[in-house]
């Protein structure tokens, strides 16, 4: 794709977010299955940010760094 970039949100591996969210925020196994999915689509772009919950810390538990 030129010119376009997709970018992987954090938001519900820290929250319970989302508006129809009825399962809080995602296992750890399974932000770890999404992330090794992004990778292997090369998507390496992760949205964060401090106001996420403990997203960033959970991605740091297995091994993702900026």
């Amino acid at each position: 794709m030129v010119g376009h970039r997709i970018v992987l949100g954090s938001a519900q591996f820290g929250l319970n977010y989302g508006i129809a969210n009825t399962n809080g925020s995602i296992e750890a196994k399974e932000v770890e299955n999404i992330l090794l999915y992004a990778k292997s689509h090369q998507i390496n772009t992760i949205d964060t940010a401090i106001s996420y919950g403990d997203s960033e810390a959970r991605m740091g538990a297995i091994g993702v760094n900026g």
